[in-house]
Formats: structure tokens, C-alpha cells, sequence
């Protein structure tokens, strides 16, 4: 989302997320605060556009560049997207002129449909000037073989103009690779067509074979592999291209009296925003007039409507199925869920495996490789007497070695896999977590607020009012889920507490809180010993009486077992995984919630504190168990950390990274299944691409140095190859919607 416009004089340029040129978007990366021609740059990331990459060296390529000029960026090689860390617009443009000249560009007016258009066009132009030669080679298998000199003439021409003009940017990529010495699979089909092509005039004065048609076969099949596998890419992508979509760029507001369309930016906290039925709301808000079902689902994967009301909050990205509401907005739009999620989800696909830094260095030389191969078997062909065998053999290899399988087996697995997950509320904070889920054979929840609702409710109180009243005033000043039950209670049997004095409010870690009311000294703690008769969870009241805290009487709690929890205890028993209970809550209250939901009495651990929780996790991975932990966040932040795969539950406000390895938003517990079973699939898809991609090459490249292939059969394989690597990619989501 670009910056604020603070002076629509500044710049005429329409404003949106993505769709405008590269001109008004470096004026765009400016904070425009104009005085006396004063311009203050703030340094933004730019997300263009690559044009012209066909492989992992491509982008290493493109990535030096940008470095090498001072720039600060990443190239995400699966969806072709740079993100360009700059506030100098000289030292982009030097830059963009240098890849312009080597056969790149960056772009962020065009989009990934447009750029597909592109490429159909000059596919479909490419294929039509080349039916005169698929009419000679059709002939062929009939022993027809035409010999007019004019007619291998004509075939030439139109070879030539297939190769030059339709494959120019391949040339453009190939030879601008090889000349600052980092060459690509461009470069491969760059030289194999240019030799192809040339053996036309060669074998005029050469006794060798004519191989210019297969040229033109060569780059038509080449254009097509890159077309499918570019479409099915973009496909890849669509679940994390979903999210973008959620990200409105306008709001409706009111000013004086006028229903006004404002750009999001320009909205700030506490603004009136309007959204009518069937609208996305644009921005995190609570509702101030009227009630409709909000559809949650592309937030946190909550498959029915929430019915929201007057004091509800909603989420921005989340649809309002219908009813008219106002909301008043709570956060801007750099703070809002959806924003945050995008950012986690766009940081967390560019973080790489151990094993893609590996093949990304294996890519890194094999280019080089191929051409010592390729003179290798050349020398060895034409020491027989085979010339027109030397040329068979080493354009076959050129066409055939495909390192573009090998640069897309790893990332685009993880990026399906990741769109997945976020579209169901579930971020991964990187790639090696998906390692580490795998792994997993033991998992320990909290429970308050992860396997329970964590909003409980008074149940039963033996305290007389007058003492209530200041047990509830001092938790007025405290953040806690009791401290809201207990509040709530209050207030809904008339008690008023708001004009009594509180001082001295002090936590006891693992115990409970102490404050003083009207000068009386109070402690509300959890018992020392189990009380009888009680399946919930327990606070007793202590008052301070000469120098001794007396005992008052207790507040009883209880909690609601989140929906699905039986389904994924159930779930993870079946997968023969340890299911363990860990709660600050007393023996009582977690053995009821254990039996209820079916975790075996001996895996509940009650009355823990926080460092006590660590230990249990500490000594389960002793014990040889890859622990993930499952709790709610802040207050579990010692065991997230301590565990193999930590798990933070969270409420949909408060997405960060720092929470945990995992975030799953809206506290949905049965997004603990879908975590596990989409991570053994991306892991299960990176192994097979990985095989298909080292396979392919390590068969096809000595059949074609023996001979034995055409150089267009070989470029047909080359093709496939990269094309089967992508819908292997793309079946995580099939496996998954089985699921």
C-alpha cells in the first residue's frame, strides 16, 4: 500500500496497492512533506515485478546486481517478485538500466496476468510462423524429405525469425548472463538455437547436417514450458495472492454529513468507517451502529459467520455478509491483522531450507558444468569422425540440462504449502519450521485459553457484597481473564465499585494478586490444598487482620472446553503422538477438563508455574520426545521457547513473529490438525521434487551425449521436466482439500 498522500498537488498519479508505474511508484516511495522544495526521503520497500528470469541463477544473477549498486533486495524466484529496499531513485535506475542490458527488468505497473498475456501473444505468434516447418517435419516419417533448395531457404528465414525475434529476450538473458560471467538456462537455449540455426549456412560449405528447423522447434517448445510452467506458478500462488485481495484500498466515511470514498491511509484511529452488506471491511474496528454475520473465514479459517453486534470488534480483510454497520476504527491500516498477516506470511516464504542453500549453490555452478560436459562430448564425438553426431549430441545437451527444476523443487512446495496454511489463520514463521513439524511425536497444551475458551465465568461465590465490592475494584486494575469474570459478575448483580480507592496492585507469580481497597489489604490467590466439591477453578480471598491474612471465602470459576478439542485429541491419539495437559489451574479442575476431553490422567500436570511448565517440557525432550508446544502466547512465551515447535495461540490482535515458530490466529484448535497434516505434505512434495529434479538430470543428460535424441525431444523433456516439478507443487493443495 503506498505512503499517505499529504498534498494531492504533489502527484497526479492514481493511487492503489499494485498497478502503476514505476515512475509515480519511486515518487511514491516518498513521505511528500513539501517546504520551500524541501523533499524527505523515508527508505520503504518496493515489490516489482522480475521480468525475464528462467531459473535460480537468473535471480542470484539479478540479486547481485541490485547489491552491487547499493541496493538492498531479495528476489522470490517462484513468483518472479523482487522486494527492493531503497530511497535513492539514481542508483534503482542505474541499476534497471544494467539488467535492461542483460535481458531483465523489473516492473511494478505489470502484473503476473499481464505479464501471461504477454508471453500467450508471442507464444501463439510464434507457433503460427512456425507451421511450415511442422508441415516438413510431419512429412518425414513418410519418407518424404524435401531437397528444393528455395523451400530450405524459406524454412530458414522463418526458423531465424522464430529464433531471433520470438526469442529474443531468451538471447537477451542468455548472452547478457554469460558476458558478466554468471550464465543461466537461457544461456543454454540461447547457444543451442544460435548452433542449431547456424548449421543451415554451415552445411553449405561443411559436410554436415542441416539442423536449422529443430532450432526453431527447440524455442517454440522452450517458449511453451516456460508459458505452462509460468501459468501453473501464478496458479501456485493464488492462495497467497488471495490475501492481497482482502486488502481494500478505499473506505466509506462521513464528513459533514456526506457519505465520502477515502483511501484507506488517510483513515486514521477513531475515524467512522461505513460498510454495507457484501463489502470487505477495509480496516480493525469495533462496531458502533447496527449488527450483521461477518465472515471470518479468510482471517481465521472459521468456516461459519459470526453474528456481530453493537461493541463487537471486527477485522479488517473479514467480509460483511448482511447488514449495514458502522464501525469505529481502532487501527491503521500499517497495524491492522490482515496487513501484519501479509507481512508474516511474504517473510516467512523467503526464508530458505538448509537444503535450498545447498541446491542453490549446486545450480550456481551447474550452468558451467554443462558447458564442460557439452565440450567434453563434442571433442569426443568429432575424434570418431561424427561431426554432424558432435552437433546432435552437444545441442541435445544444451536444450536437455534443466536447472530451473532443481531452483523451483524447494520454494514453490513451501509457497503453496504457506498460502494454505495462512488462508486457514495458520503462519509459519519460516521454512525450517516445516522440518521441525515433521519431526513432532509429543504434544503439550496449556490449558487455559487454548484447550478452554479462556473467557470464564463466575460459577459461585460465598463472599458478602461489601467484601466482593473491593475484590472487584482491585481487579478493575488488572489485565486477566478471572479479573474479567469476576468484574462482569459484579456488575450483573447491580454492584457499583468504581468510586473505591485502589493502591499497591501487586502480581504473584503463580499465585494470584494483592492490592489494597480503601486502605484493607486484600489477596486473591489460588488455594494451598484441592477443596472439596469442586470441579472448577478456584480463587480464595484473604483479608489482612492484625498482621495475618484471614481467610474470606473463594470465587469459583469455570471455563468452556473449546469446540473440536475431543476431534484433534482424538486425531493426534490415532497418529500415535503423546498428548500431554500442563495448567497453573488446581488437580481438581485439570483432571475434570483431561477426562473430558481424553488425555490420560499421568499426562496432566497441574499447578505450574511458568518455569515449572519449562521443566516438564525440558525433561519430555531428555526423555528423546520432539516436543510442540500449544499455548496462548505471552504467558507461555518461556515454554514456546523451550519446545522443538512452538505454538501460540493468539486472538487475532496480536500477530508477531516473536510469539512463536507458529501463530495460529483466532485460537481455532482444530487448526493443530491442518498444521500437521499440510507440513508432512509440503515436506513429502519437497523430497519428490528434489528426486524428479536430480533424477531427470542425472538420466537425460548422458542419453543426449550419447546421440540419441533429437535436440527438440530433448527440449520437450526439458520442459517437462520443470512443468511436473510445478504440478507436484500444486497437487499440496488437491492432498490437502481431500483432507
Amino acid at each position: 500500500m503506498p505512503p499517505k498522500r499529504l498534498n494531492s498537488s504533489l502527484n497526479s498519479c492514481p493511487y492503489s496497492f499494485r498497478g502503476i508505474s514505476l515512475s509515480a511508484y519511486l515518487i511514491n516511495l516518498r513521505t511528500l512533506l513539501k517546504t520551500n522544495d524541501l523533499v524527505y526521503l523515508i527508505m520503504t520497500t518496493l515489490k516489482a515485478k522480475v521480468i525475464g528470469m528462467s531459473c535460480v541463477s537468473c535471480a542470484n544473477t539479478i540479486e547481485r546486481i541490485l547489491k552491487s549498486q547499493g541496493i538492498d533486495a531479495h528476489i522470490e524466484f517462484t513468483s518472479a517478485i523482487a522486494y527492493i529496499n531503497t530511497d535513492d531513485e539514481s542508483k534503482l535506475k542505474k541499476a534497471k538500466e544494467k539488467l535492461n542490458s542483460l535481458g531483465y527488468d523489473i516492473l511494478v505497473q505489470e502484473s503476473n496476468n499481464e505479464f501471461i498475456k504477454k508471453e500467450k501473444k508471442n507464444l501463439i505468434l510464434s507457433w503460427i510462423f512456425s507451421i511450415p516447418i511442422f508441415i516438413e517435419m510431419a512429412l518425414m516419417p513418410f519418407g518424404i524429405h524435401i531437397e528444393n533448395h528455395t523451400i530450405n531457404l524459406a524454412l530458414f528465414i522463418i526458423s531465424s525469425i522464430i529464433v531471433i525475434f520470438f526469442g529474443r529476450h531468451v538471447h537477451k538473458s542468455g548472452i547478457g548472463s554469460l558476458v558478466v560471467l554468471a550464465p543461466n538456462m537461457d544461456s543454454l537455449i540461447s547457444i543451442g538455437t544460435i548452433v542449431a540455426l547456424s548449421t543451415y549456412i554451415l552445411s553449405i560449405f561443411l559436410p554436415i547436417g542441416n539442423f536449422s528447423s529443430e532450432s526453431a522447434v527447440i524455442m517454440n517448445v522452450f517458449l511453451l514450458g516456460n508459458y505452462i510452467k509460468n501459468k501453473l506458478t501464478v496458479l501456485a500462488s493464488s492462495k497467497t495472492e488471495k490475501l492481497y485481495s482482502l486488502i481494500v484500498s478505499y473506505a466509506n466515511t462521513i464528513i459533514d454529513g456526506n457519505e465520502v470514498k477515502v483511501n484507506i491511509e488517510n483513515i486514521t484511529k477513531g475515524n467512522i468507517i461505513i460498510v454495507k452488506p457484501g463489502e470487505v471491511i477495509p480496516l480493525d474496528g469495533v462496531i458502533i451502529k447496527g449488527s450483521s454475520y461477518i465472515d471470518e473465514s479468510s482471517i481465521t479459517g472459521e468456516p461459519l459467520p459470526k453474528p456481530k453486534t453493537i461493541g463487537d470488534r471486527v477485522l479488517g480483510g473479514t467480509m460483511n455478509i448482511d447488514g449495514y454497520i458502522e464501525v469505529r476504527v481502532e487501527k491503521e491500516y500499517k497495524d491492522t491483522v490482515i496487513k501484519k498477516i501479509v507481512d508474516f506470511v511474504e517473510k516467512s516464504e523467503s526464508t530458505k531450507l538448509k537444503i535450498q542453500s545447498l541446491i542453490d549453490k549446486v545450480v550456481l555452478y551447474f550452468v558451467p558444468l554443462i558447458f564442460a560436459i557439452l565440450i567434453l562430448v563434442f571433442g569426443i564425438w568429432l575424434i570418431q569422425g561424427d561431426t554432424s553426431k558432435a552437433l546432435v549430441a552437444s545441442i541435445s545437451i544444451l536444450v536437455i540440462a534443466c536447472p530451473c527444476a532443481l531452483g523451483l523443487a524447494v520454494p514453490l512446495a513451501i509457497k503453496v504449502g504457506f498460502g494454505i496454511l495462512a488462508t486457514k489463520g495458520i503462519l509459519i514463521k519460516n521454512s525450517e519450521t516445516i522440518e521441525k513439524i515433521v519431526k513432532v511425536n509429543t504434544v503439550v497444551f496449556d490449558k487455559t485459553g487454548t484447550i478452554t475458551e479462556g473467557k470464564p465465568k463466575v460459577k459461585s461465590t460465598n463472599l458478602p457484597e461489601d467484601i466482593l465490592k473491593l475484590v472487584s475494584a482491585i481487579e478493575s486494575k488488572v489485565n486477566h481473564p478471572l479479573s474479567t469474570a469476576i468484574i462482569e459478575f459484579s456488575k450483573s448483580i447491580g454492584l457499583e465499585f468504581s468510586n473505591i480507592n485502589v493502591e499497591n496492585i501487586k502480581n504473584v507469580p503463580g499465585k494470584g494478586i494483592e492490592g489494597t481497597a480503601n486502605g484493607i489489604t486484600i489477596r486473591i490467590f489460588k488455594p494451598d490444598k484441592e477443596m472439596e466439591n469442586s470441579n472448577g477453578t478456584i480463587s480464595i480471598v484473604y483479608i489482612l487482620e492484625n498482621n495475618n491474612f484471614i481467610e474470606k471465602g473463594y470465587i469459583e470459576f469455570e471455563d468452556n472446553i473449546k469446540e473440536n478439542v475431543k476431534e484433534v485429541i482424538e486425531y493426534l491419539k490415532n497418529k500415535e503422538i503423546g498428548v500431554f495437559l500442563v495448567t497453573g489451574d488446581n488437580k481438581v479442575s485439570a483432571k475434570r477438563v483431561s477426562r473430558e476431553i481424553g488425555i490420560p490422567e499421568n499426562n496432566v500436570f497441574c499447578n505450574m508455574l511458568p518455569d515449572e511448565k519449562v521443566n516438564v517440557i525440558r525433561k519430555l525432550r531428555e526423555e528423546g520426545k520432539n516436543v510442540m508446544f500449544v499455548g496462548d502466547g505471552i504467558n507461555d512465551a518461556p515454554s514456546i521457547k523451550e519446545s522443538l515447535v512452538g505454538v501460540a495461540m493468539s486472538t487475532g490482535s496480536d500477530i508477531t513473529s516473536e510469539l512463536g515458530d507458529v501463530l495460529i490466529v483466532g485460537s481455532r484448535i482444530k487448526a493443530i490438525i491442518d498444521l500437521l497434516e499440510v507440513s508432512k505434505i509440503i515436506h513429502r512434495k519437497i523430497i519428490q521434487n528434489l528426486f524428479y529434479a536430480f533424477i531427470y538430470n542425472i538420466i537425460a543428460i548422458p542419453i543426449a551425449g550419447l546421440g540419441l535424441l533429437t535436440p527438440g525431444i530433448a527440449q520437450l523433456i526439458m520442459s517437462i521436466s520443470s512443468i511436473s516439478v510445478v504440478i507436484n507443487s500444486l497437487l499440496v493443495k488437491s492432498r490437502n482439500n481431500s483432507h
